[in-house]
């Protein structure tokens, strides 16, 4: 009888151990999933660059190189989400562009300049705005110039409350050259007027972070920080983002969904 229980007790203890095996391969196989979905190829800083004061002055008489007569104004993050006949489509969010002024030139000529650079460094000059919400905060950008992206799905539903999410930003501009800050959190929900937070860390530079759901699907924007609780971010949801660019669709007659 004695021999049976060591039996019995045998059967159940390599029983555990395949359920343990089991449950660590599914978590791994999802870490890897989670990674390849983590879309840091997307990840986009951009940035207004303003004429400096004098500028025209400075160039014409040899004193600076055209680089030099230019300053950093503003800066935000944003993701590449969809290509389109080698056109790259970025969102980010609209209190920056609003401060991308293209028209305003000074006595040389000198006018404000958009830059978007990828997570390695490699920066093209040639963006654009083309579609502005400033009641959802939303900004549509592209770039012709810009590398082809793999496209970046919206989900269809949200999160469920407690879920992971996450997101890439450079919040303060701290961003090498080869890196990409990564940042995880949960969902909080969204209030009545479709405001949604996340308990992912935020400040300045933080703006247009995307939101992204355990999938890489994006779920919603990062648009606003609290200072004094820089562990939570605020923004839309994809409900938004979807209505946005919806109507940019018709607007430019072109397929981003």
């Amino acid at each position: 009888m004695k021999q049976n229980f060591l039996k019995h007790r045998l059967v159940i203890l390599r029983g555990v151990t395949l359920a343990l095996l089991l449950i660590t391969l599914v978590v791994l196989i999802f870490q890897k999933k989670l990674r390849q979905d983590y879309p840091t190829d997307n990840f986009i800083t951009l940035t207004i660059m303003t004429p400096i004061e004098g500028a025209g002055l400075c160039i014409l008489t040899n004193n600076c190189e055209i680089d030099e007569a230019y300053t950093s104004s503003s800066q935000a993050s944003g993701l590449a989400f969809k290509s389109i006949d080698n056109i790259t489509y970025i969102l980010t969010a609209d209190h920056f562009c609003e401060d991308y002024n293209p028209d305003s030139i000074d006595e040389a000529g000198f006018s404000d300049k958009l830059y978007v650079e990828d997570y390695l460094g490699n920066t093209w000059d040639d963006a654009a705005v083309i579609a502005q919400d400033p009641l959802t905060d939303l900004c549509l950008v592209s770039s012709k110039n810009m590398r082809n992206v793999k496209k970046i799905k919206l989900a269809s539903k949200m999160p469920k409350m407690g879920d992971d999410v996450f997101t890439i930003s450079e919040p303060l501009g701290i961003g090498p050259d080869g890196t990409a800050l990564h940042f995880t959190g949960k969902f909080s929900g969204c209030d009545n007027n479709g405001v949604c937070y996340f308990s992912i860390p935020a400040t300045f530079g933080s703006s247009g972070s995307i939101i992204l759901n355990s999938s890489g699907e994006m779920v919603g924007m990062i648009q606003k920080a609290v200072m004094m609780l820089q562990v939570m971010s605020i923004g839309v949801g994809a409900e938004d983002i979807d209505k946005f660019l919806y109507k940019a669709e018709l607007k430019l007659e072109i397929d981003l969904l």
